[in-house]
């Protein structure tokens, strides 16, 4: 950690400590265009004045050239809105434009997350909010969109959901930190703070825009314990570390305890391991909409119990067929050997079988 003294020892934004910041978020713009003293831009939320930190303040720009001293530039959003959230933004080098994801409302209340566009990060225009393939409607405050960098056409979020009981219940007096949350109720207007709880889900999209929700956790807060199953707990990290077989992922935790400093964790799992096709024992198979691939090879990130076993079937419109042999392990990235080259299926449209046992896929690439 640097020692900037820019705007005390590790400040690099904000020069008026009455102005509040909510939340910087950063990326490095990989724009062809992009001038040199603007390689790393940022989204955070300024009051400008507003007499509400909840009704009011100004999304904006900060840009630098060596990621440590930032300046204001463009503002992205003078909209009444309530930007106390991590917004994010990034450059897609496959549309050719920014887009911002950042917190937005629904008559006044629901939380929801909406997108900007832009080719020049100055002209922006509204997307609309992002939707989804379900009528479920969670509350959700960050939303932490990426491109997926193995899979750049896939965008991934980990947003955390917000989930707000109507009323204290003898459950609460059960749960860790009773007098602390009853502590945080100190009005009407925060009761909420004491009933909120809050996880992280995990969604994907091809577009940007209409997403899969997994409607389960994607990190909890585990077993009871003092400073946990609260408000604000779970915010997971915007984008990841990682090695050849892993992904870590970033958490806050006791993030509105002021008596506490707040604490990083740090989850990992495997490599595409968000999601997965997963089938018991007794056996189930998963079948493809039809879709074209280009190359001569499978290869298969996924892991089988020593009695589990994959097997991969692959046919055409005229009903020829490509059978794997039997498939077991646990592996990132393993070769699947089959009775004919898939080259005869390239440029085709066919269907994909996976006969599983015990076992799970998690991804699969032709190459």
């Amino acid at each position: 950690r640097p020692t900037v003294g820019k705007y005390g020892e590790n400040n690099i934004v904000n020069a008026h400590p009455t102005e509040a910041r909510t939340a910087l978020s950063v990326f490095i713009d990989e724009n062809p265009a992009c001038p040199p003293d603007r390689k790393y831009k940022g989204l955070d939320r300024v009051d400008d004045g507003a007499k509400s930190f909840l009704t009011g303040g100004t999304l904006a720009a900060f840009a630098s050239a060596d990621g440590l001293n930032f300046e204001r530039i463009e503002d992205i959003s003078r909209d009444p809105g309530r930007f106390d959230s991590l917004n994010t933004v990034f450059y897609n080098k496959e549309e050719g434009q920014y887009r911002i994801y950042y917190r937005d409302f629904i008559d006044e209340v629901l939380r929801i997350v909406a997108c900007k566009t832009s080719k020049d990060f100055k002209t922006w225009e509204n997307a609309g909010p992002i939707t989804f393939d379900d009528d479920e409607f969670f509350q959700l405050y960050t939303n932490n969109i990426m491109q997926y960098p193995r899979a750049p056409h896939v965008y991934i979020g980990t947003p955390v959901r917000y989930t707000e009981r109507t009323a204290w219940t003898t459950n609460y007096d059960q749960m860790p930190d009773r007098e602390l949350r009853r502590g945080i109720m100190y009005s009407k207007d925060y009761e909420r703070l004491g009933l909120a709880l809050t996880d992280s889900l995990f969604m994907c999209s091809r577009d940007g825009m209409h997403f899969h929700r997994f409607h389960e956790s994607f990190v909890d807060s585990g077993l009871e314990k003092p400073l946990t199953w609260k408000y604000g707990h779970n915010f997971l990290s915007y984008g990841y570390t990682e090695d050849e077989n892993y992904i870590y992922i970033y958490s806050i935790t006791e993030h509105l305890h002021k008596s506490e400093p707040s604490k990083l964790l740090r989850y990992r799992i495997r490599q595409d391991g968000f999601a997965s096709f997963k089938a018991p024992y007794s056996g189930a198979k998963v079948v493809t909409k039809p879709f074209v691939f280009d190359g001569d090879s499978l290869s298969l990130n996924f892991k089988t119990s020593a009695a589990g076993n994959i097997y991969v079937k692959i046919w055409d419109k005229e009903e020829n067929t490509a059978q794997s042999i039997e498939i077991f392990g646990n592996n990132i990235n393993r070769k699947v050997e089959f009775d004919k080259s898939l080259s005869a299926f390239s440029g085709k449209e066919v269907i994909m079988e996976f006969s599983m046992k015990d076992a799970q896929v998690y991804s699969f690439k032709f190459e």
